[in-house]
């Protein structure tokens, strides 16, 4: 069965309207990849989100989205997250940062080598993150997932939480 908030939420992500892409509770694979036929045929890896080390499915595709590439992380069966790497909203960072106001935490993360203490911007009760550059100038990735807490997302979604494996101590 379509859920259209599902489909609604996948597509307006993957068409750069970043702030109207709340995703549901138990949107579908299936659902995603009617949305973005790419995904029906991209295959699936393994990854780990969050704190918890949490191993998950994910399926990438680079072509028509607004952004470098779009990840969809699941179990299966239903979407944990989808995520896009060099997004372009539609009316660009700005007015992005109006449209979500303050997050509700800011945390740290890693991309590739460098860390950005506060780069990490959560907005939880919408199901969003923005990861943004030093001092907050561009958006590095932006994530989508259902509504959730502070500690759950940390534990079960987050990304870049931890240093590469060369600079964690013995």
């Amino acid at each position: 069965m379509n859920d259209t908030a599902c489909i609604r939420a996948v597509s307006n992500l993957a068409q750069g309207r970043i702030a109207d892409a709340a995703l549901p509770p138990n949107c579908s694979v299936t659902d995603a990849t009617q949305t973005l036929l790419a995904l029906a045929h991209a295959p699936d890896a393994i990854g780990s989100l969050g704190t918890h080390h949490v191993r998950v499915r994910w399926r990438a595709i680079d072509s028509d989205i607004a952004g470098d590439r779009l990840r969809l992380w699941h179990d299966g069966q239903f979407i944990l997250a989808v995520e896009v790497e060099e997004p372009r909203p539609i009316d660009g960072w700005e007015a992005l940062r109006q449209a979500l106001g303050p997050p509700e935490a800011r945390l740290p993360y890693w991309n590739g080598v460098v860390e950005y203490r506060t780069g990490q911007w959560v907005y939880p009760s919408r199901g969003l993150a923005v990861f943004t550059t030093p001092g907050n100038t561009e958006i590095v990735r932006v994530m989508a997932f259902p509504p959730t807490t502070v500690d759950l997302y940390t534990a079960h979604l987050a990304r870049g939480l931890e240093p590469p494996r060369e600079f964690r101590g013995p």
